[in-house]
């Protein structure tokens, strides 16, 4: 159903005058330019968003966010902008995505200065229930590789279930090469948003290494492919699939993801494959390549057990890229 809104059109065009200034220095820029650019970043073109500044509200739930992203960011917008744009477009999870781009702390990356340290692996194993809850454990072993000692990291999740009494976080006993401690601890929960520390105690210093560990449980995943349709057409979610995806924070040497479905839980992929590589909007065609060469990827159905599990392991993987795995579900 199109929706109209002359506040929406209005705070559009009043973010994409702020980027015009923001990206203006010795020449201004031609707001032609600007909304072609966002065209790209929403998969349009500019007469489109030339519509939508006349009010007309997107009925893609994924549009609306990425407007917002790039609006946010490139033009420097205030908290409040973010709030009522928004509001005005009827974003169906807005307190989420403005806790993540607004919350001192919760935009950030996992440690002041990601060059402090790379992690030399970072394995995650996901089991999904019936019922569409999983169980995530992740391992993560880091070294330091800065000459500044590493006290903390920070780590984030966000787009969690619809209250916090869904989502848990068990932390698990870490590893340090010395008699050092490791210690965690939640710094602040918010609806959709979870943040928590890892602290090294004492600092970790250059070339010393530590491991450590949690599992969260939480998370919904569709177990019908007809309401994933549906969802789609109706611009609820940005994509015709199930998908579980990981952004890389800081330099890694080797990932893991796998992901284990229930018995009797018969598995498709989508039409562009089980799994992709994307910085932003744009996807990494050639290391998707390079990973499906080197047999980096794994959907397998075991008959003993009757179970799909799919795999992707990459090495190195490169910082900022997103790492998904897709399917359908029966």
């Amino acid at each position: 159903m199109k929706t109209k809104s002359r506040k929406f059109g209005d705070l559009l065009t009043e973010g994409i005058y702020a980027v015009q200034r923001a990206e203006s220095h010795s020449k201004k820029k031609n707001l032609d330019d600007i909304q072609e650019e966002l065209g790209e970043a929403i998969k349009r073109q500019a007469s489109t968003i030339e519509w939508y500044r006349k009010g007309n509200v997107p009925t893609s739930q994924f549009e609306i966010e990425q407007l917002a992203r790039e609006l946010f960011k490139l033009g420097s917008m205030s908290a409040e902008w973010l709030e009522n744009f928004l509001k005005s477009a009827k974003h169906n999870n807005w307190i989420a995505l403005r806790d993540e781009l607004c919350i001192p702390g919760t935009n950030t990356p996992e440690h002041d200065d990601i060059f402090l340290y790379k992690r030399t692996k970072l394995y995650l194993h996901k089991q999904v229930r019936l019922d569409g809850s999983a169980v995530c454990l992740r391992q993560t072993e880091v070294q330091v590789t800065g000459d500044t000692p590493l006290s903390v990291i920070r780590q984030r999740m966000i787009n969690l279930p619809t209250s916090m009494g869904q989502f848990q976080l068990n932390f698990l006993q870490g590893y340090r090469e010395d008699d050092g401690s490791i210690n965690a601890y939640v710094l602040a929960t918010h609806d959709h948003l979870c943040v928590w520390a890892i602290e090294f105690d004492p600092p970790l210093l250059k070339g010393q290494k530590a491991s450590y560990s949690y599992e969260t449980f939480g998370h919904l995943y569709s177990s019908n492919s007809v309401e994933i349709e549906q969802q789609f057409k109706e611009g609820r979610r940005s994509q015709n699939f199930e998908s579980w995806s990981v952004k890389m924070t800081a330099p890694t040497d080797e990932l893991e993801m796998k992901i284990s479905f229930p018995m009797n839980f018969p598995i498709t992929l989508p039409s562009s494959g089980g799994f992709s590589v994307s910085v932003g909007v744009h996807e990494q065609n050639n290391e998707r390549t390079l990973i499906l060469n080197r047999n980096g990827f794994m959907a397998r159905y075991d008959e003993k057990f009757r179970q799909w599990t799919m795999a992707l392991h990459v090495s190195p993987a490169h910082f900022d890229h997103v790492y998904e795995l897709k399917w359908l579900p029966p």
